[in-house]
């Protein structure tokens, strides 16, 4: 039987049962649209997700925590925990590891250590993020609030669609960008004060506000004039002794919280909705090290050069003893 019988005797079986026909040719079009559909329905959902997670170099962004790091035993480390007798150098580490010896030792993430991740092959950038709560007074209304802050990262995010008044630009490290609602909540209203404010001076300080006004009274012309002046400066400089002194920033510009449509458009913005007071990172740095803060524990946020390199980075860094976390493992 050659092969055009052999089609020929298929057509004519199929012929003979047209409906069972139709309905299996509509079954298999059927299953081949649904395929194709769910197919280009999870080309379009990957799409997606990377598109949004390369927002703001979120796909490149690995956060650094502190963490914890296996303390390596060496038979010298053996012999001074007192494993001296004479054995085989491999038997005197198992032992003295047994014995609880080495162990495991906290490594806590800090602004010094942040230098470490610079050297990491394959990083483009890194930097601490530096947020605290403190106490501004503002020269503009001479009024004290309570306020969180931020530094904003060397390569700054992008808030200017958020701004209502002044610049986002920051020329050098003492300018600051402050929030509509804190200048309201410090007096300073109407749309004309809000543009008077621009270029005075914002004071950040972390210690009682009526300690810093003290300070600060002991060097105007405010001062207790029943106190002889070498009396008020030793008195000023024993206040500044106690806890940090304010740093005088210049305000440049005043920016609204972004809507919810404008925070899923630029992630960037999430700054903005949830701080007060954005400080360029070298001013953000000089707080943080006047705040006494420099061996305390921070997030740091690293930058690797090209998403294909994230993982081994995240390597590299936690054999350093950090916890990472990072959206690398979403993309596809």
């Amino acid at each position: 039987m050659t092969w055009l019988e052999l089609l020929r005797n298929a057509i004519d079986a199929l012929l003979q049962h047209k409906l069972r026909t139709l309905l299996t040719l509509l079954g298999v079009m059927l299953g081949s649209l649904l395929l194709f559909t769910s197919l280009a329905g999870g080309l379009g959902v990957i799409q997606a997700v990377n598109h949004r997670l390369s927002a703001g170099n979120r796909l490149l962004q690995i956060n650094v925590h502190s963490g914890i790091k296996e303390v390596a035993v060496t038979p010298e480390t053996a012999r001074r925990a007192g494993f001296t007798q004479e054995m085989t150098d491999q038997r005197r580490v198992r032992l003295a590891r047994e014995a609880g010896v080495g162990g495991k030792e906290h490594v806590s993430m800090t602004v010094a250590a942040v230098d470490q991740l610079r050297q990491v092959p394959h990083v483009a950038a890194s930097w601490p993020e530096l947020r605290f709560s403190a106490s501004v007074h503002f020269d503009a209304s001479d009024r004290w609030v309570a306020a969180s802050v931020e530094g904003l990262p060397p390569a700054a995010s992008d808030v200017s669609q958020v701004i209502v008044a002044g610049t986002m630009e920051t020329p050098d490290k003492n300018s600051v960008l402050v929030s509509e609602l804190l200048l309201y909540q410090a007096g300073i209203q109407t749309e004309q004060q809000v543009q008077g404010a621009l270029g005075t001076t914002l004071r950040v300080a972390t210690r009682h506000p009526p300690l810093e006004r003290l300070s600060l009274a002991m060097q105007g012309p405010d001062a207790p004039k029943s106190l002889p002046p070498d009396a008020r400066q030793q008195l000023s400089a024993a206040i500044d002794n106690i806890a940090y002194r304010s740093r005088p920033l210049r305000i440049t510009g005043v920016y609204r919280k972004p809507t919810d449509k404008e925070l899923q458009l630029n992630p960037n913005l999430l700054v903005a909705a949830h701080r007060q007071v954005l400080l360029s990172h070298p001013a953000s740095l000089d707080c943080w090290t006047g705040l006494g803060k420099r061996d305390q524990g921070v997030t740091a946020v690293v930058i690797a050069d090209v998403p294909e390199n994230v993982r081994q980075v995240e390597s590299a860094i936690n054999q350093m003893g950090f916890r990472t976390q990072s959206l690398s493992g979403l993309a596809v």
